[in-house]
């Protein structure tokens, strides 16, 4: 290995990255996530995204994917760990479709590593309120992280 792809190694280790890029779900549209009626009401339902036991080593967050984006607005999306009724924020997000584009991909600049077989949800809320997304996942293996 020469020098620049040993610095470019340490890189990605040190970020975390060494690992490939994986999407949840996969080879399946995102999870549906609907947002509070009321502006940026905290109302919406947590939606799972990865279910417990899915993600059988410990794992990275590193990107939000909306897919699908109902309508012109800015969003916000919380993603929890934890069991069903009991979730913990772990990240929040914000994001906009400024030009009916219909998508939208968030780097997640920090997050905690996820412990092997924790259940992620999400939860949307939005300025007009009651607007959807579609959304997805994306993650690393920890394992050098």
């Amino acid at each position: 290995m020469n020098l620049l792809a040993l610095v470019a190694k340490l890189d990605r280790l040190l970020r975390g990255l060494d690992s490939e890029v994986k999407t949840y779900p996969t080879t399946a549209a995102g999870v549906v996530v609907t947002a509070g009626a009321a502006t940026y009401a905290k109302g919406g339902t947590w939606v799972e995204v990865i279910p417990a036991s899915t993600v059988t080593t410990d794992f990275k967050p590193v990107a939000i994917v909306a897919e699908i984006i109902s309508t012109i607005d800015e969003y916000e999306l919380e993603i929890a760990s934890g069991l069903a009724a009991a979730e913990v924020v772990i990240s929040t997000h914000k994001f906009a479709n400024i030009a009916n584009l219909g998508t939208a991909r968030v780097q997640i600049a920090s997050i905690a590593t996820q412990p092997a077989n924790t259940r992620l949800s999400l939860r949307l809320s939005s300025k007009d309120g009651s607007n959807t997304a579609s959304v997805s996942l994306e993650y690393v293996d920890a394992l050098n992280s």
